[in-house]
This record gives C-alpha cells, sequence and structure tokens, in this order.
C-alpha cells in the first residue's frame, strides 16, 4: 500500500469508529467491500504496531517514606530516614563496633 492508500483506508477505519455502525453497515453505507476493509483495517494496524514509537515519560515514584528504626526500649531508638537506609543503617552499626 502506498500512502495515499494509507491515508484513504485509515479516513475510511476512522469514519467508521465515529459512525456508530457496525463495520458490515458502514461498508454498505460507503460501497466498501467488507472483506477488503477487513484486510486494511488490519494492515494499518500492523503497520503502527511495527512501525510506530511512543514516547514514555517516567512518572516520579509515589513512595512512603523510607525509614529504618531500631528500638533499645520504649523510649529509646535510632531512625534513620531516607534514601539507601540500609546503607547508611551499615555505616552507623560499622562506627560502633568495639
Amino acid at each position: 500500500m502506498d500512502k495515499n492508500e494509507d491515508a484513504k483506508w485509515a479516513k475510511h477505519y476512522d469514519d467508521w469508529e465515529t459512525s456508530g455502525l457496525t463495520q458490515v453497515a458502514y461498508c454498505k453505507q460507503a460501497n466498501i467491500k467488507f472483506g477488503t476493509f477487513k484486510n486494511r483495517a488490519w494492515r494499518l494496524k500492523q503497520r503502527k504496531r511495527v512501525g510506530s514509537f511512543h514516547q514514555v515519560k517516567p512518572v516520579a515514584e509515589q513512595r512512603p517514606d523510607i525509614y529504618c528504626e531500631i528500638r533499645f526500649s520504649t523510649h529509646e531508638s535510632i531512625k534513620i530516614e531516607g534514601e539507601n537506609t540500609l546503607n547508611r543503617l551499615h555505616e552507623l552499626l560499622t562506627c560502633l563496633k568495639p
């Protein structure tokens, strides 16, 4: 299919989608063979699927507060907040070694 044919059948497909008609009814109204319409629609979908790329933008991840807490008693604890809490906890415990 050349670009003109692609555009023609893409328009038919778009017109069908907005018409509210069944594909068979649309084809009768537009004087198109139903088999040809189905074939061209399938080809257009395949071309879009294979040949098109969509830009994907990362979304900021919404995570609850990250923290690590060590409780020594009811009133005594160490709380480390933020990213890399396990690494930061490891550094803290390494410093406390006798």
